[in-house]
């Protein structure tokens, strides 16, 4: 279990999996000296698996270990099941859902704490009531995490740094923020935790970081990380250092492929926001799209990240959508035919966003968007 650990926070996962296939047997022929054994084999698993960022192999994991232990009087071995479970679902973006098996777990640590995971559990609910947009809540949990800090620290201790950078970003605190990150990047470089360095600094990132003061550092981490998560965290922010649309929609992609859909929907939006600055309307719709598509995966999920594309306040997407088409220069029909609506539709959402926009002409809408319309294209109206 300690070697586990030790390799999977240092960008080891797939090494972990292998040592907890080999020891299986080992424990099996031992299971009634030590039939303990193969629930710590499976806890490193768990961890490997969860790190790696096969959530749904985790999130099967978890299932099969609370039927396992569904009848136990132990209170801190339900607690761990129930947190370990909620922190799998709040990283597929089902954050209602994390809020739910966070407070069980919470309760029965108020029964039995004897191995200090009360403040991850509260570090953990912290975070997803940020997620959320619930800055009250989120400060409160944070707060509960520090009170039941184990002095000495935790392998946790890098969540309880993320949930502080959480609160300081919703709260609009940049110092603080970056005095978490700093922090905990310390706390991981001195303990060779890489595969941690790498998910502070896509936490930052998230939050609104420069990404080019990551990409470097996050660059040269992905080359010895065995994690496809930890690698796809990595692209993630070279792409948008690099503000490049098609490496920010690949990361989207990576991202749905793992069942991280809160990721891939934040990447897909900032994604469709590189590409309607370049002036590509097509891909950035494309993009756009593919965000809502795993949004729709997320439960309440209100992130800095997700309003990337909202670069023209107060239009609906499809109004978005039209009013991009339009900027570059489409006529009504070309729109209607692009978006598989009838030119009256198109029409109308193109009226709503000149409404909303303050604006009159095409020429108006391509100077919002950044733009050059095509010489002669029709005004609507």
């Amino acid at each position: 279990m300690a070697c586990g650990v030790l390799r999977t926070t240092s960008g080891r996962c797939e090494d972990t999996l292998a040592l907890c296939d080999e020891m299986v047997p080992v424990a099996l022929r031992n299971v009634e000296e030590r039939p303990e054994a193969l629930g710590w084999i499976a806890a490193a698993q768990m961890l490997a698996t969860y790190v790696r960022g096969d959530l749904q192999v985790a999130e099967a994991l978890g299932d099969a270990v609370e039927a396992l232990i569904a009848d136990t009087p132990d209170p801190t071995l339900r607690a761990g099941s129930l947190m370990s479970r909620g922190l799998v679902q709040a990283d597929r973006g089902r954050l209602a859902t994390a809020l739910r098996l966070l407070r069980q777990a919470a309760a029965l640590h108020e029964l039995d704490n004897r191995r200090g995971y009360q403040s991850w559990c509260f570090a953990i609910t912290a975070k997803v009531h940020a997620e959320r947009g619930e800055l009250d809540a989120a400060r409160d949990a944070l707060a509960a995490a520090r009170r039941h800090l184990w002095p000495g620290g935790q392998v946790f201790a890098g969540d309880l740094q993320v949930a502080a950078m959480w609160v300081a970003g919703l709260a609009g605190d940049r110092r603080e923020l970056e005095r978490a990150l700093a922090d905990g990047l310390a706390w991981a470089g001195a303990e060779g935790m890489t595969s941690v360095e790498i998910g502070l600094r896509h936490e930052a990132v998230r939050l609104g970081q420069p990404p080019r003061s990551h990409a470097s550092a996050m660059a040269l981490l992905a080359r010895d990380e065995q994690s496809p998560w930890g690698r796809a965290q990595a692209a993630h922010v070279v792409a948008l250092a690099a503000d490049d649309g098609a490496a920010l929609a690949e990361a989207g992609g990576r991202f749905a492929a793992l069942g991280v859909h809160l990721h891939a929907a934040e990447a897909y939006a900032q994604a469709a926001a590189a590409h309607r600055r370049a002036g590509a309307t097509g891909p950035a719709i494309a993009a756009r799209r593919a965000g809502e598509g795993q949004l729709a995966r997320c439960e309440e999920a209100d992130t800095p990240a997700l309003r990337a594309d909202d670069q023209v306040g107060g239009l609906t997407g499809r109004e978005l959508d039209v009013a991009a088409l339009a900027a570059a220069g489409r006529s009504n029909q070309e729109v209607a035919e692009a978006l598989g609506i009838s030119i009256r539709t198109a029409e109308t959402h193109l009226q709503r966003a000149f409404a909303k926009l303050g604006v009159h002409r095409r020429r108006e809408l391509a100077a919002i968007f950044g733009t050059d319309p095509r010489e002669g294209s029709p005004n609507p109206g």
